[in-house]
């Protein structure tokens, strides 16, 4: 996902570790997670909602 991210041109903070989360300094979260429906392993669709 960490790849995903940068190459999609968002800066990120993390320790390259499965036990750390992925920071995204000055993002600004628009949507609220919804468990219906949605794959969270579909990289693509999230840095695509990320990106909107």
């Amino acid at each position: 996902m960490a790849e995903v991210l940068r190459n999609n041109g968002f800066q990120i903070k993390w320790s390259p570790s499965a036990r750390t989360k992925i920071e995204i300094p000055g993002f600004r979260w628009q949507h609220i997670f919804d468990e219906d429906g949605r794959d969270l392993q579909d990289y693509g669709e999230v840095v695509e909602r990320m990106i909107q």
